[in-house]
């Protein structure tokens, strides 16, 4: 009697934890899919200013400028940064998600 009431309460306990460890994962996976969002809307926009830095960098009047060429240099390295963290974000992303549909 005692040993089936302990091996009860230890299955509801361990019941419930995985209860809450599933919902603290799903909301984990949300966080971090929102955040990837948000992360392509950032890379979108530095990749617009990069095109226009381009564009004014090209024009003869400004063609050769150091100052520019540095900022579109520093713009280029900012944006494969973004790239390479948005990659990173979507490929843990579809790994959790495989992992919880499992």
């Amino acid at each position: 009697m005692t040993t089936t009431l302990i091996i009860t309460l230890s299955l509801a306990f361990s019941l419930l934890i995985n209860i809450v460890f599933v919902w603290y994962t799903r909301n984990l996976l949300n966080y971090l899919e929102m955040t990837n969002i948000e992360s392509r809307e950032v890379l979108s926009s530095i990749v617009n200013y990069e095109q226009h830095l381009t564009d004014v960098y090209n024009r003869d009047i400004f063609y050769g400028d150091a100052t520019l060429e540095a900022l579109l240099e520093h713009t280029t390295m900012v944006a494969d940064k973004m790239q390479e963290f948005v990659s990173v974000n979507e490929n843990l992303v579809k790994d959790e998600d495989e992992i919880t549909d499992a």
